[in-house]
């Protein structure tokens, strides 16, 4: 697969995550009532922080692990 649509998919998939997690949870909202007031609050206090939080934690522990596989030398990594 080429490098340009490799990452085109990455991006998709990535997009389709967050919103997954937007709109997922105890309380589901439909795309219509995204802009609802009382859908707004449940989406802003809750559910996008936490979405972002896990897009930075997994964002920061991937160089991590690759970091860690030079140092150690992990024939695997190659």
């Amino acid at each position: 697969m080429a490098k340009p649509k490799r990452l085109f998919l990455t991006i998709i998939l990535l997009i389709s995550v967050i919103f997954l997690g937007l709109i997922l949870g105890n309380t589901t909202i439909n795309f219509e009532n995204i802009f609802d007031p009382n859908h707004q609050n449940i989406i802003l206090q809750l559910r996008l922080p936490r979405v972002l939080t896990a897009l930075a934690a997994g964002g920061l522990l991937a160089p991590n692990g690759v970091l860690l596989q030079t140092l150690t030398q992990n024939p695997l990594s190659d």
